[in-house]
């Protein structure tokens, strides 16, 4: 179940009922104000249209809305059974752990699983039988670009603000560069030293003027990685922040262009708020007010070389 909520008036407007289980990931459909999709550990991503499938009221008044469309099985694995059985293959339930509507056609979502690090792509008008013995069929595939034999999940999807490259934060602690254009082997692999993937809970997030990627770590630790103008870590720069105590899960930009700041959140129960302003950071740490309230945290420029 997720909600949707009026930020200025702190109401929920709805509940949006359907997944039996946790809710991993959201997208609104990039052309309208009234489509989203949801993806979640019971291996469906549903599509949701605010504007039809209200159906009952809860007691808060709340209306509960059910999804338009469901695809179910989205990212199951097929694979070969090593028992002597009638069925030479065995079907490996997998979670959705990340959703994006495409910018290039409105109606295609890319998925990504926790059962390998193939991204897919759906076309929201298509039908399927819920709980079908046929798993349902991708409009297109990414291939297998892991660089260990074991199959890895994908914890999150990032698309850069011109739609041309997709970033999948695979868990063998490598951030893959597709071409959201035409799926096939990754084009990139992103790495450093300080990112380690090993959950489904690391996030990605990229700058409004899509040169630069952050990525949560379970280290604590946040990298950002410096993109040139066709999506690759070409000079091998990238910044760590420093300054969370446990895993950093969420990562998000301001998203207009007057400013620079990122947002991180990490389990040592902290919500920290960078800025490139450093004349505004010697001001806070001058005013006592400010250095109560503020955390101060560190900024390295490194490269790979």
């Amino acid at each position: 179940m997720c909600k949707l909520w009026d930020v200025e008036r702190q109401q929920a407007l709805g509940v949006f009922s359907g997944h039996t289980q946790t809710v991993r990931s959201v997208s609104w459909q990039r052309s309208s104000l009234h489509c989203f999709s949801t993806a979640s550990r019971d291996g469906s991503i549903m599509v949701w249209d605010i504007r039809c499938n209200k159906t009952t009221t809860t007691s808060p008044g709340e209306p509960v809305y059910r999804p338009v469309n469901t695809i179910s099985g989205a990212h199951h694995d097929v694979r070969g059974s090593k028992k002597p059985t009638r069925n030479k293959h065995s079907v490996i339930p997998g979670s959705v752990t990340a959703i994006k509507h495409l910018c290039h056609d409105a109606n295609v979502i890319a998925s990504a699983g926790s059962t390998n690090e193939i991204i897919k792509y759906w076309d929201m008008r298509m039908t399927a039988p819920i709980r079908s013995a046929v798993l349902p069929t991708p409009v297109a595939s990414s291939l297998l670009g892991s660089a260990t034999t074991r199959s890895r999940g994908i914890a999150s999807l990032s698309i850069d603000p011109d739609g041309t490259r997709i970033y999948a934060t695979c868990n063998d602690n490598s951030v893959y560069v597709h071409n959201a254009l035409a799926l096939g082997q990754p084009i990139s692999r992103l790495e450093a030293p300080e990112f380690q993937c090993n959950s489904f809970n690391i996030g990605t997030s990229m700058s409004p003027c899509g040169n630069y990627l952050a990525a949560g770590s379970a280290s604590g630790s946040v990298v950002i990685w410096e993109l040139d103008r066709y999506g690759y870590n070409s000079r091998k720069a990238r910044a760590v922040l420093d300054g969370h105590g446990k895993e950093v899960g969420c990562v998000a930009w301001y998203p207009g262009k007057d400013r620079v700041q990122l947002a991180t959140s990490g389990d040592d129960g902290t919500l920290r708020v960078w800025d490139l302003d450093s004349k505004l950071a010697e001001e806070g740490k001058a005013d006592p007010m400010r250095k109560y309230c503020w955390g101060f945290s560190r900024i390295e420029q490194r490269s790979l070389n």
